[in-house]
């Protein structure tokens, strides 16, 4: 976001900026630059109080004097920066193909997918008011340009809204479901949670084991957190429990090389079906659960899977409310009270 765009009519930079942070909030990364102070603060006295507090409570996080992002935004690594001289070398083009270049030439340098461009530079690409068309995109090297009073309704946001909510299909190859809905809402994440009661059962768990694999792979430092309860029994036998957790303690080892991984086992009779899995405040709901997503095999085999990122607010305090009343639960189990933490270092 060039801080030039944000200049202008207060009320109207105030109501668009304000419209920008709110899908930023679900489906966006902010991507820094090296130094903070001057890329960002430059036109700081320029730029309307209300507008520029509105501002700095989401891009404070990336100040190094923060210890943690704000829960409620992403932002980039201290590697995914981009040289702070682009909104000048930006400025000094007069037509929208040097403009395009230029922006291409960054996509070279990290993977951005959208620039919130000064009134002028947006005029030149013709995206004040308008989407860019996907010729321009590609011009751009994938970049998508847009205008302050554009943004919240760019292509970028509304693809990402719409993958957000679509069922994973039979047959979707797993690799690439995983890099196209969740890989980086893992890599930007530092908590991650799964509710799922039958993802350690026959089948489930190998999907499980999957995901657990995909997410250490990331090169992040999150945790990640499962509730939900072994099998009860397996062709009318008998299980033997404590057999049963130095088993999963041994799959996880070979699984996680680095994530922190905590469970919370309940009683195989507990009775909740609920499947949800959270990144920080990202709550979906999974139907079968996403470790069916996930089992044996290179693609979804078994049936089609709702999966579906729930936007109220409320979302994020019921699962947190679910995630305090099954660990509450669990510390009453004495089978499992010993064993359920595991942690893979």
């Amino acid at each position: 976001v060039d801080p030039q765009s944000l200049m202008g009519d207060k009320d109207a930079v105030l109501t668009q900026l304000e419209d920008l942070i709110d899908q930023w909030e679900f489906f966006g990364v902010l991507v820094n630059f090296d130094d903070v102070d001057d890329a960002l603060y430059a036109a700081r006295r320029a730029i309307d109080p209300n507008v520029r507090d509105a501002w700095d409570i989401v891009v404070r996080a990336n100040e190094p004097s923060m210890a943690r992002p704000s829960p409620r935004y992403r932002v980039g690594h201290p590697e995914d920066s981009l040289d702070a001289r682009l909104w000048g070398a930006l400025s000094e083009q007069t037509d929208a193909q040097s403009i395009a270049r230029e922006l291409a030439a960054r996509r070279s340098e990290l993977e951005l997918d959208l620039a919130v461009l000064e009134e002028t530079s947006a005029d030149f690409m013709g995206v004040l008011h308008q989407n860019a068309s996907s010729g321009l995109i590609q011009d751009c090297g994938g970049i998508e340009p847009t205008g302050l009073a554009r943004a919240r309704r760019a292509a970028k946001f509304q693809n990402a809204k719409r993958l957000s909510v679509r069922t994973i299909a039979k047959g979707e190859n797993h690799d690439r479901l995983w890099a196209r809905r969740f890989q980086r809402l893992a890599a930007y994440s530092n908590e991650i949670v799964i509710i799922d009661p039958y993802a350690l059962h026959d089948g489930d768990i190998d999907g499980f084991m999957k995901i657990v694999g995909y997410i250490d792979r990331i090169p992040a430092d999150n945790r990640l957190t499962l509730y939900s309860k072994l099998q009860p029994e397996r062709d009318r036998s008998p299980v033997d429990f404590s057999k049963e957790i130095l088993e999963l303690r041994d799959r996880l080892a070979k699984s996680a090389a680095r994530l922190p991984i905590r469970l919370h086992l309940l009683d195989p009779q507990e009775e909740f079906h609920d499947r949800y899995i959270r990144f920080d405040h990202n709550v979906f709901t999974t139907g079968n659960g996403l470790a069916t997503a996930f089992r044996v095999g290179n693609s979804v085999q078994a049936m089609s899977i709702d999966c579906t990122l729930k936007d109220e607010s409320e979302a994020l305090t019921d699962m947190k409310n679910l995630e305090k009343r099954y660990e509450s639960r669990r510390t009453a189990v004495k089978w499992t009270a010993e064993n359920s933490f595991i942690a893979v270092n």
